[in-house]
């Protein structure tokens, strides 16, 4: 799929593109709820939030319930890479 990406000049990595379905399907998670839903340790998550974030792709923001919490959020960047991206993964 990584190949097929690149193909189509969708320049994400299959990890980002696992954070990003997940947040395509509920927005303003937090990262252990990434954890949890890609079955990746908190070190991973925050790496690639982080890379995600360089890329204009997701947002943090702070919980209005709990300061210490960051929620993660797609911005218009990212919420526009769904369809393409969603295109290439079914014809992988």
């Amino acid at each position: 799929m990584q190949k097929n990406f690149k193909g189509s000049g969708i320049d994400i990595t299959i990890e980002q593109w696992s954070v990003l379905y997940h947040l395509w399907k509920e927005e303003g998670q937090s990262q252990q709820q990434l954890c949890e839903a890609t079955f990746r340790d908190k070190p991973s998550i925050t790496r690639l939030v982080d890379n995600l974030e360089k890329s204009i792709l997701v947002k943090c923001g702070a919980s209005k319930n709990d300061r210490r919490r960051n929620l993660i959020f797609l911005t218009k960047e990212g919420k526009t890479l769904e369809e393409k991206t969603m295109e290439v993964a079914n014809r992988t």
